[in-house]
């Protein structure tokens, strides 16, 4: 699945889906963020059990799919990306690079 997107507009979902994930829980999925990708709308969504934020970003994509990524680690990653335009690729075994 790739996927290239406008880093401000991708940082600034993630750090409002952030609001609803959890920092510490035996549930490790609920440390991260899902992100779903279908017809060129990439959704993100933060959940803690009792609060969910969901938010929608277009990206450029023909690709579709979904995964959970750490939140914390996604969002340091994208700060320190030094282009506008960030390029996503998650692989079959669900690396990102």
């Amino acid at each position: 699945m790739i996927m290239i997107c406008n880093k401000s507009e991708i940082y600034e979902a993630i750090i409002n889906v952030s609001k609803a994930v959890s920092d510490k829980t035996t549930i490790q999925a609920l440390e991260g963020i899902k992100l779903k990708l279908e017809n060129g709308v990439l959704e993100l969504t933060g959940y803690d059990l009792e609060l969910g934020i969901k938010t929608r970003i277009s990206v450029k994509s023909d690709d579709r799919g979904e995964f959970i990524i750490d939140a914390r680690h996604f969002s340091e990653m994208l700060k320190k990306m030094p282009t506008e335009e960030v390029l996503i690729n998650v692989m079959e075994n669900l690396i990102v690079k």
